[in-house]
């Protein structure tokens, strides 16, 4: 059940509680199923959101290539980010000595 469905359900038994007939025991047993279920769902959520923070790394900066070149320095940098690992941003800078 998603939580959508969960909420659904709960707002439908609450409907039900003023109902002459009703059989209050199994209305509070399936509402407690369905606020634990809704429990679980929010921790497993909750769990996932954490370890998706935690694999995140914050953006680096590389020097992948050293070259001197008639008293220049040039470095090719390299931005790397766990969010987008396919994106690389390179670019050369040059400086003067």
């Amino acid at each position: 059940m998603t939580l959508q469905e969960i909420n659904t359900r709960l707002v439908e038994l609450r409907s039900q509680i003023d109902l002459p007939e009703v059989d209050l025991e199994s209305i509070e047993t399936e509402i407690n199923n369905l606020l634990e279920e809704k429990r679980t769902l929010n921790d497993k959520a909750e769990k996932r959101e954490a370890l998706i923070q935690k694999a995140l790394v914050e953006p680096q900066v590389i020097v992948e290539q050293y070259e001197e070149r008639n008293s220049k320095i040039i470095l090719t940098i390299s931005e790397r980010s766990s969010q987008k690992p396919q994106k690389t941003l390179s670019e050369n800078k040059v400086f003067s000595l």
